[in-house]
């Protein structure tokens, strides 16, 4: 093989070898540009189009050997990670076929692509060649993200998120529509369209765009939220192709009601038979009813343990509606035992509830009484 084959092989496989060093950080049109460099006339294969719940594709990559010689292939190079090729044989007579397996991960890329394939022969017969397989991935229409969750809610004020609808089609298909009404399953959440954008996009290495529609949706948080885990669903009516169908976008998250203590939960680390009883106090908050919460009222059934209330009738900016004072006798100090404290607010004709969790651990001898709160 002379010299100059020689280079010219090494230098169309180090070019290769470059774009797969890019493969990580350059997307499939890119990297297949870089190596379309190294050959004038790559040889283009269409793989059509794969549905939206296909990650990965297969394909042969055929050619016909019309050198008039026995071909041996010294490398093939991929142009990204996301493929995996092997030959059939790495010899191919005169006249024969030459079969590459190919499996590309698409993963989650839309639209129109394409990734290549780099193939070297030993000796100085024919030059590289560089396949390129184009196709066309369907998103078909899906929520992102998938589900909202608004995990700790502590206020309805600010419970507002926003997600979107994306379409990914060839140019030629019919756009789709986003109908009314927009449904939810439960009173206390509710949803509706903010925006809506359309756009072509074209591939730097395609001639033919492919059509994206972005719908955005802002989903809301109501009165009537249930406390502890809530669950409900947001329906949206679309049609695609004169066929109406249904985007279900499911909600989740955990209310911590509209009335709740701050620290949530109490701890009493105490000796027996302590001289002195043991007193505290928690913080009252209600964020979306300050100043409208009435008749504050604190209860506990254990006898060894007072509980008292102090409301705030004033519309504080922090949501603040009233105190709880907790007194444990030297009876309450006795025993090791977990307990609730129960509160209870009217809001108009509505009544709110607040378990606070009361754990008293009883150590030692008696040398007094330390409080601890568990957040």
């Amino acid at each position: 093989m002379s010299v100059l084959k020689s280079g010219l092989i090494f230098g169309f496989l180090l070019m290769v070898s470059s774009s797969v060093m890019f493969a990580t950080t350059r997307t499939s049109s890119d990297t297949t540009d870089h190596l379309a460099a190294c050959h004038p006339d790559p040889i283009v294969r269409d793989l059509g189009t794969i549905p939206p719940d296909m990650k990965v594709t297969k394909a042969v990559i055929s050619w016909k050997n019309t050198s008039g010689q026995q071909l041996k292939i010294d490398k093939i190079v991929p142009s990204c990670k996301c493929m995996a090729v092997k030959p059939d044989s790495k010899t191919i007579p005169p006249g024969e076929l030459m079969r590459i397996k190919a499996e590309i991960d698409v993963g989650d890329s839309r639209g129109r692509g394409s990734v290549a394939v780099g193939v070297s022969f030993v000796g100085d017969a024919i030059p590289p060649l560089m396949f390129r397989l184009k196709y066309f991935r369907e998103t078909g229409l899906r929520a992102y993200p998938a589900r909202i969750d608004f995990g700790d809610v502590q206020s309805l004020l600010k419970t507002r998120r926003h997600f979107t609808l994306d379409w990914t089609a060839k140019a030629e298909d019919k756009a789709i529509e986003v109908l009314s009404p927009i449904k939810c399953d439960a009173s206390w959440v509710s949803c509706r369209m903010t925006k809506s954008q359309s756009r072509l996009e074209r591939a730097i290495d395609e001639e033919e765009a492919h059509q994206v529609q972005k719908f955005t949706f802002e989903a809301a948080l109501n009165s009537g939220l249930p406390q502890g885990q809530f669950e409900s669903e947001i329906a949206i009516p679309v049609r695609i192709d004169g066929k109406t169908t249904t985007v279900r976008v499911p909600v989740t998250g955990k209310y911590r009601g509209a009335i709740y203590a701050h620290p949530p939960r109490l701890v009493a680390l105490c000796l027996p038979d302590q001289a002195n009883g043991m007193e505290f106090t928690t913080e009252l908050f209600s964020p979306d009813y300050a100043g409208q919460v009435s008749a504050i009222t604190a209860t506990c059934e254990d006898k060894g343990i007072n509980v008292s209330v102090s409301q705030i009738a004033e519309n504080r900016d922090d949501g603040l509606v009233g105190k709880v004072q907790i007194f444990l006798s030297k009876q309450g100090l006795s025993e090791a035992r977990s307990v609730d404290v129960i509160i209870t607010g009217n809001v108009e004709d509505s009544t709110m509830t607040c378990r606070i969790p009361l754990r008293i651990i009883v150590v030692g001898k008696p040398r007094g009484a330390t409080f601890a709160t568990e957040e």
